[in-house]
Formats: structure tokens, C-alpha cells, sequence
């Protein structure tokens, strides 16, 4: 298999952004970063004068798109799912779960277990269990029906054969000492999310293991000027990373501006899309509530006031924080390395020798021209758009 080379481009490694680098990788791994590699044998060189060269983006949180997701409980809509995703620049992804009956929740978790390794498109890195140990306070669009006390059984239900990444609980609920504990020996990022929580249950989660925040903001005790609640807490914890939804509706973009001056280095890039995102239908049934489109967001048609999902795209939500003030450089780190360090996922969301050559080609705008994933150009949606000289 022939490898590659890119010359010319401004590459973006993870950390920083430097001009007129070179790339070359084979057998889906980096060998050589370097301002000038010259072409060689068995390897095809590419010209990439003004277009961008990042890591894939990472997604850790979203439950479908493109017509298919987790509730339909079935490998084939995630494997659908896998291949379609990869035209918003999403190299890997973590199919995340709603709340909903354990029964159902466990159905998802097998389906996406069952594709996980025959991906055409994003990898499938593991699975995010949004719930069902939440605040019945702030279930937002989770189904209220399904939440449940933590108990080991139940917990146990949901990760027994492996593969899962992330948990979003809320930590004011008994058991979280336990719960950590679990997590921790299954390698479980847990996060704190629909949560009515005090900055002192926060703290206290922090020692048991806690690591972030599910979408900043939304679903959580907020910050108020005599209390820091859930949202507040983790703006002044300097450890603590914070998923983002940059759609300008779940976070106003002058406070999601704020939260990147903040916190640059811990800012997650999520879309938190739903199955029905990129679709040109306009009412949906998501996770059994009756949905509409509105101001770009999935809410309630019951009740407008509650906000139901999201349908962003991470190249979307890229290309929004950095309109609205955000350095591309911080924009660019929340969509890939950060979501990879705070996972612990060794060889993804940093170009470096060595590392998989999950590699994305973005131009000047910021629209995805190519990706490749294991060091393979993922055709289909790339076409004759690419102007690169071969």
C-alpha cells in the first residue's frame, strides 16, 4: 500500500499551529513532521498550499445524525451512522446513549458493541452513557421515566461486556463513592451532567475522580454570585474539562467566548446531534418526546422552552467559535487533542510520528476537503472539490 506525502500546508499538531509544514504517513501511522520532505517511492505527494492539515475530529457526545442513532438499536444505523459522519471531519466518535429504560439502554449499548471494529467511516472509540443516574431536576431531554438510583447491578448492566468510555451522572446522588470506584477500575471518564449539584458536591466529586462536565450550562445547577452550583464550579476548577455545544443557542456565543478565555486547554467541542440532524423533515419523535426544529435546535413541540438536542456538526461548531472571537488554535484543540487527553485516548487527537494518521484537510474557511483515518482517504464526499496537485 502506497503511503503519503502532504507538503506545503499550515498544520495544526494538536498544541500549536506552524506555516509551510510537511507530513508523510503509511500504513496508518505518522512517520515524519518536518518544514520539507521530498517525494519518494511508493508514496503519493500531495500539494496542500493554503489548506489546513488538524488531527480528525474527535466527537465524544452525540446520539445520531444523518437519519440514524442509538435508539435504533441496531449495528447497521450505527455502521450507517459511521460512514456518514465522516463528511463533518469526525474521525472517531462516541455514540452516546439516552436515558431511557435500562432494558433499552442496555439494547443500544450491544448494538454499538456489535459495530464497533467494522467501521467503514469515524471509528467507533467507545460509548457515552448519558444517564440513567441523573437529577430528576434537570433531565432537560432525557426521559424522566428512565432515570434511576445507582446501584451496582444496574451499573453493571450497562458496561459488563466493555467498551464504554464516558458516564454522565449526577453527583449529588447516594453511591457515587461506589460508582467511582467502578468507574475507575473500568477506565470510565465520569462527568458530572443533569445535575442539581453544590459547588461542595462538585468538590466532593472531584476527589472521588471526577473529570468533567457534560455540555456546560445546560442541565446543571447554574453559577449564581452566592453559590457556584455545577456550572460555576467547574469554571473555577482548573482541572476540570467542559464540553461545549458551539450552536449558539444552547450557550450564547459571548459566554461560550468567555469559557474559552477560561478554559482553552479544558474545552470539549461536542454536538450532542440527534438521530434526525442534517435531515430536511421538521418533526421528529426524539427519545419519545415529539420534536421541531427551532432557531437551529431540536425542542419539545409541547413545550418550546425545553431544548431536546442539538443537530451541529463539529465542523460547524469549529467554524463558529472561531466567528465569534475564539483563536483558531483553541478552536482546533477542543474538537481533537483535548477530547483525547481527557478520554486517555493514546495515539488520536495529536499529529506526531508515531500517532494513527487520522489526518483532516480543512481550506481557509474551515469546509472539510478530505480526511483520512489509519492513514486512508475516505472518498465519497471529497470529489472533485480537491485541488490538489498529485
Amino acid at each position: 500500500m502506497k503511503g503519503y506525502i502532504i507538503q506545503n500546508a499550515t498544520l495544526f499538531d494538536g498544541l500549536s499551529i506552524k506555516e509551510k509544514m510537511s507530513i508523510r504517513f503509511k500504513d496508518g501511522i505518522i512517520e515524519e513532521i518536518c518544514p520539507k520532505i521530498d517525494c519518494r517511492k511508493d508514496y503519493i505527494t500531495i500539494d496542500a498550499t493554503d489548506h489546513i492539515l488538524s488531527p480528525g475530529y474527535i466527537d465524544t457526545h452525540t446520539h445520531g445524525s444523518f437519519g440514524v442513532g442509538v435508539e435504533d438499536n441496531d449495528e447497521r444505523a450505527i455502521l450507517k451512522w459511521s460512514k456518514a459522519i465522516i463528511r463533518t471531519g469526525v474521525s472517531s466518535f462516541f455514540p452516546t446513549t439516552y436515558t431511557s429504560s435500562l432494558d433499552n439502554m442496555a439494547s443500544s449499548y450491544r448494538a454499538i458493541l456489535r459495530a464497533m471494529g467494522k467501521e467503514e467511516g469515524a471509528r467507533i472509540l467507545g460509548i457515552n452513557h448519558e444517564g440513567p443516574f441523573i437529577s430528576e431536576n434537570r433531565a432537560g431531554g432525557q426521559d424522566k421515566k428512565g432515570i434511576i438510583p445507582f446501584t451496582k447491578e444496574s451499573f453493571d448492566i450497562l458496561t459488563r461486556q466493555g467498551g464504554v468510555k464516558a458516564m454522565t451522572v449526577a453527583v449529588e446522588k447516594n453511591g457515587l463513592e461506589e460508582l467511582s470506584d467502578l468507574a475507575k477500575d473500568k477506565h470510565i471518564t465520569l462527568m458530572a451532567g443533569h445535575t442539581d449539584c453544590t459547588g461542595k458536591d462538585m468538590q466532593r466529586a472531584k476527589k472521588l475522580g471526577l473529570k468533567g462536565v457534560t455540555h456546560l450550562f445546560n442541565a446543571m445547577s447554574p453559577l449564581n454570585h452566592r453559590s457556584l452550583g455545577c456550572a460555576g464550579y467547574a469554571l473555577t476548577d482548573d482541572d476540570l474539562y467542559t464540553e461545549i455545544i458551539a450552536d449558539s443557542y444552547h450557550v450564547a456565543p459571548e459566554i461560550v467566548h468567555l469559557v474559552y478565555k477560561i478554559k482553552k486547554d479544558r474545552a470539549v467541542l461536542i454536538t450532542d446531534s440527534l438521530r434526525p440532524s442534517h435531515l430536511k423533515t421538521r418533526c421528529f419523535n426524539i427519545n419519545g418526546i415529539e420534536s421541531t426544529i427551532e432557531n437551529g435546535v431540536f425542542v419539545s413541540r409541547k413545550d418550546p422552552s425545553l431544548i431536546v438536542g442539538s443537530c451541529l456538526s463539529m465542523d460547524k461548531g469549529v467554524r463558529n467559535l472561531v466567528s465569534w472571537g475564539v483563536p483558531l488554535v483553541d478552536a482546533l484543540k477542543s474538537a481533537t487533542s483535548n477530547p483525547a487527553t481527557l478520554h486517555g485516548l493514546e495515539g488520536l487527537g495529536f499529529l506526531k510520528p508515531s500517532y494513527k494518521a487520522d489526518i483532516l484537510v480543512l481550506d481557509r474557511e474551515l469546509k472539510v476537503k478530505a480526511l483520512f483515518i489509519d492513514g486512508l482517504l475516505k472518498e465519497g464526499f471529497i470529489g472533485k472539490e480537491v485541488n490538489y496537485v498529485v
